[in-house]
Formats: structure tokens, sequence, C-alpha cells
């Protein structure tokens, strides 16, 4: 056994695992390396403990998508009921409308428009469209007949009319 070096497996070739601890101000690290691949476990590990780090301390991301993957650029209408729900939170501001279809029967519909952020710059607030206030919305409508509206503008029951991109309506 002395001339000649263990039989290795033929695809990982020679591996020699070496440790060494260095030893600073009470601060250990231990250093491994996989010679023959040239690969430094250390930095692998921190580089997976970094993205660990990264994914888990990450704050909540909702995704986002076009404005064409959920409404059409075509069609357009308008509805006019009253606000059930409000949901004043990114990525859009959504309120919830029931309205009477033509059979009669009630109907939620999903009124869509701008974040946060970007109604705030307008004057938009919170208040500006309360739950039980009876609107009318002229928008652009869901894909595939889905009970959606893009809030191009809305006109309250006293008359007023306000758009979410805070363009002054025409007289």
């Amino acid at each position: 056994m002395h001339g000649k070096a263990p039989a290795r497996g033929p695809f990982f070739g020679p591996i020699i695992v070496r440790f060494i601890v260095v030893s600073r101000l009470s601060d250990v690290r231990l250093y491994t390396r996989l010679e023959s691949w040239g690969i430094c476990l250390m930095n692998v590990r921190l580089s997976l403990g970094l993205l660990a780090l990264a994914v888990f301390s990450s704050s909540r991301v909702d995704a986002h998508h076009s404005f064409a993957a959920e409404f059409s650029y075509d069609d357009s209408g308008t509805i006019a009921g009253k606000v059930v729900e409000v949901l004043y939170v990114n990525p859009h501001v959504r309120y919830f409308v029931s309205i009477k279809d033509a059979s009669g029967k009630e109907v939620l519909w999903d009124v869509q428009t701008r974040s946060p952020n970007a109604l705030a710059a307008t004057g938009w607030s919170k208040d500006t469209i309360r739950v039980g206030d009876e609107i009318s919305i002229e928008g652009n409508l869901g894909r595939d007949n889905k009970r959606k509206i893009w809030i191009r503008e809305v006109r309250k029951a006293s008359g007023e009319v306000i758009r979410p991109t805070g363009e002054e309506p025409p007289p």
C-alpha cells in the first residue's frame, strides 16, 4: 500500500478536505476547502448565508402585472352602485361595488385604480370614497367579461366628479 494512492471515484477525482482553525480575538473561523475543485466552501457558505438572509429578511413583495393582463384598452363602460368595501393598499387601491344587474340581482364589481402614493399626489385620500357611498364609475372594463373596471372617472352622489389622474373633468 505504500507506493500507490488509494482508489477514488472516477468522477470526483482526488478530493482533499482541509480544516484550518484560526483564532483571533476570540473569533474562531473554520475554513474548508475542496482543493481539487478549487472551491472555497467558506465562500460558498457565506454566499448561501447572504442569499438566505436576503430572502427571509426582505419585506413582503406582491407581484405586479400589466394593465392589459386584466383590463381592455378598447372596452369601456359605466357602472353605478354602492361601495361595500375599500382596500386602500398597494399595489392598487380597490373598491368593491355592489350593483344590480339586468335581472335585478346584486353583483359585486372589483373597481381598481392607481397606488395610494400616486393618488395622494393628486389629492385623493382613503376618505375620498367610503363604504356606503353611492357612486358611478366610468372606465376600462375587465378582460374576458370579468366584473372588473379600471377607474377613469368617478361621479359621487353629490355630483362631484373626480379622476385618479388629478385632471379636471371637462365642463
